[in-house]
């Protein structure tokens, strides 16, 4: 229990103080799992690249949905990159930050985007 009553599960960071753009607990409450890592970045890959074969077969037709599309899953692997390196280093906020915006946020955004311009 820390000084202010409060308990705090999950990873410490071994470093006292923490380092710049480190936290002293990991902001996950885990250390994310290097697997899951892993097979996000092959999943989105893997979705990636028939859909840059429809874009080519397709032409001009659905060209603002397929590139909204390949982009979103190139963001979501990016995403899921970032987090393979928190495996690695769980107590940077940077690391957490990228994986948080790019997993979650931007690729909502371009996923709505795809369904809005079709």
């Amino acid at each position: 229990m820390s000084d202010s009553g409060i308990t705090i599960n999950g990873p410490r960071n071994p470093n006292v103080p923490p380092g710049d753009g480190e936290a002293s607990i990991t902001l996950y409450g885990y250390i994310p799992a290097l697997a899951l890592g892993i097979v996000g970045v092959i999943c989105f890959v893997l979705v990636t690249l028939p859909n840059i074969w429809f874009l080519i077969k397709s032409g001009r037709r659905y060209l603002t949905f397929h590139v909204c599309l390949i982009i979103g899953c190139l963001v979501e692997a990016a995403g899921y990159a970032a987090r393979i390196h928190s495996h690695y280093n769980p107590f940077r906020i940077d690391n957490f930050v990228a994986q948080f915006l790019l997993i979650i946020l931007v690729s909502h955004i371009l996923i709505l985007m795809t369904i809005q311009w079709d």
